[in-house]
């Protein structure tokens, strides 16, 4: 019995030994020119662009840790950095002379996408970890090149030759620290995520694992925190798609669900994405959209459809509703003037019994098919696009009850109308602008005075802080009282 364990471990310090003279080795070789360049190859043929590596070195048993990798063209913000990539080879394929990846660790891996994807590199008969594939297979174009993106699916019709061929091997992937930015055409984020962690594993015909994020920010306004959900990554040589069946998120102080597929084995990368919204805040929802909260309260609810094609938002359709009831929220500057001119409270603070807004996505812009904010005594409504360039172009009805109309009928006379709505009066007006700093001729459409700009300089003259009063001259040297 003793002479069996002292063969055990026997064996073990062999073995330890074994992966230590092999880690040094393979650091040795790696810190040499040939090594560091035939490793640059190795990961060029993978991405299909070219890698540059500051260092690399062994890591017991087997493994190889790769430093600050960049990957990009040369004289270009790079798409990819990582502060180190680990790859576990296949020992199995090893010990047959096989160099295949097992695992890969990324720590702080930073991605970057100018107008949709990367480039998928073209079908070739190297192997994945080939030093002859490099970023010359890659299928681009004068304006490819100079973005260093573009949305070239694969001859194919499915994954990249290279991404197809590594997947089966590939039995483990974590991602810590990691960032995915989406870059518009003018270099703007148009999507954020940050704080990326994914732990997935390979379950016979795809991964599985979890993917979490601390903030998914979307046009450098819109937040949601602390994103979670299970992923599955399914392939194979008829279909390859990447799910997220229990999206489980926070925004607004309230819980975000649904789910979202992406097809990767199509040309056109489409995507569908379901959201729904329970318990929200009215102030931390405007807080979280990049807008004013201080004084609002209520709750919020709402749900939301998507589909489209990955990097094309021309092609995004979808609808959502977001509804709200015993809301208090600060209505836009000039709503609160015209509230101070006609001396309607509810107009400076607008306490919302029923609130909804029906919006669709259409082509990629946004249109408001019903926006209804309804207090006591008076309803706010208004429908119309959204312009891709933010600005707004609603048609706007301002409806006054009966109680509202008897008392500004004679201030306001032929501009009030019928509503189609049972009960009410109307004032008509438009709204431009952005949602920031939104315009409109509700002025002139009330008084029939034309503004060329806001009504700021007008009414800070009406309703302006009187003089303070002089005191009279006192004579005959009498004192106050």
């Amino acid at each position: 019995m003793r002479l069996i364990a002292k063969f055990i471990f026997s064996l073990v310090v062999v073995l330890v030994a074994v992966a230590v003279i092999v880690s040094v080795l393979v650091s040795i070789v790696l810190q040499t020119q040939y090594g560091k360049e035939r490793l640059q190859g190795s990961l060029a043929g993978i991405t299909g662009v070219p890698v540059t590596v500051k260092g690399a070195f062994g890591v017991p048993p087997a493994s190889i840790r790769v430093n600050g990798i960049s990957v990009g063209n040369p004289g270009e913000p790079p798409l990819f950095t990582s502060e180190s990539i680990t790859l576990t080879p296949d020992y199995t394929a090893l010990i047959h002379g096989q160099l295949q990846i097992a695992g890969i660790t990324l720590r702080h891996p930073c991605l970057h996408l100018h107008n949709g994807m990367v480039a998928m590199p073209k079908t070739s008969n190297h192997s994945p970890l080939s030093p002859t594939s490099t970023s010359t297979d890659v299928a681009t174009t004068p304006r490819d090149r100079a973005s260093g993106m573009t949305l070239q699916a694969p001859g194919s019709g499915n994954l990249p030759k290279q991404v197809r061929s590594l997947a089966p091997s590939l039995r483990s992937i974590t991602i810590t620290k990691g960032e995915v930015v989406l870059l518009d055409s003018s270099g703007i984020s148009s999507l954020s995520v940050q704080g990326l962690d994914l732990r997935g594993n390979d379950r016979g015909d795809g991964w599985s694992g979890i993917l979490k994020a601390s903030r998914v920010i979307s046009g450098n306004q819109l937040m949601i925190r602390d994103v979670e959900s299970p992923v599955s990554f399914t392939y194979g040589t008829a279909s390859s798609s990447l799910a997220m069946e229990q999206i489980k998120a926070t925004f607004g102080g309230g819980k975000l669900s649904g789910k979202g597929v992406l097809d990767l084995s199509s040309t056109t990368q489409a995507y569908t994405l379901s959201l729904n919204l329970t318990g929200a805040s009215m102030k931390e929802l405007l807080t979280d959209a990049s807008m004013d909260g201080s004084g609002a309260e209520g709750g919020v609810t709402g749900v939301i459809e998507l589909a489209g094609q990955v990097g094309k938002g021309s092609t995004m359709t979808g609808s959502g509703t977001l509804n709200c009831a015993e809301t208090i929220i600060q209505p836009a500057g000039f709503l609160k003037q015209i509230g101070q001119l006609l001396q309607v409270e509810e107009l400076q603070l607008l306490k919302i019994a029923e609130g909804k807004c029906l919006f669709r996505i259409d082509a990629g812009h946004v249109v408001i098919d019903d926006l209804m904010l309804r207090t006591e005594n008076l309803i706010l409504a208004a429908k119309g696009p959204l312009h891709p360039s933010g600005e707004l172009d609603l048609d706007s009805r301002l409806l006054f009850n009966e109680k509202l109309t008897g008392r500004l009928r004679g201030l306001l006379g032929s501009q009030l109308s019928p509503a189609p709505e049972s009960g009410y009066s109307q004032v008509a007006f438009h709204v431009s602008g952005s949602v920031m700093n939104p315009k409109t001729d509700l002025l002139e459409r009330l008084t029939g005075i034309r503004l060329g700009g806001d009504l700021g300089g007008l009414l800070q003259g009406l309703f302006g802080r009187p003089a303070p009063r002089t005191q009279p001259a006192l004579s005959n040297g009498a004192s106050p009282h």
